[in-house]
């Protein structure tokens, strides 16, 4: 019987996960030309992409301008680093995604910062 506050899945390592995710992170990052990294923070700096927005909208606005990257890892990588620094704040607020590959799944909406 499970008591009031007691986890519901101490067999998760959130820790663990997050450090995992992390260096998979550092990986694909690690692994991806300098020039693909610049021009994505280039672009974000532009801050073109009609708010609110999701990471799959900018992805879409990117590709044309810079290519797709050299594995496809990096559009979260990246994702995490705009995070980081403060370049783009979650709202709380979810929506569907909309290209074809995403399957409808939701997903959180983002603000410049």
């Amino acid at each position: 019987m499970k008591r009031r506050g007691q986890k519901r899945h101490p067999e998760f390592d959130f820790d663990g996960a997050r450090g995992g995710r992390d260096d998979g992170f550092d990986a694909v990052l690690g692994n991806s030309p300098e020039d693909w990294k610049r021009n994505y923070e280039r672009l974000m700096g532009l801050q073109e992409v009609q708010e609110p927005f999701t990471g799959e909208a900018f992805r879409v606005y990117a590709i044309p301008k810079i290519g797709h990257p050299h594995h496809h890892n990096a559009w979260g990588a990246m994702w995490n680093v705009a995070l980081r620094k403060g370049w783009i704040l979650p709202t709380g607020q979810y929506c569907n995604m909309g290209t074809k590959k995403s399957h409808a799944r939701k997903t959180e909406l983002y603000n410049w910062s």
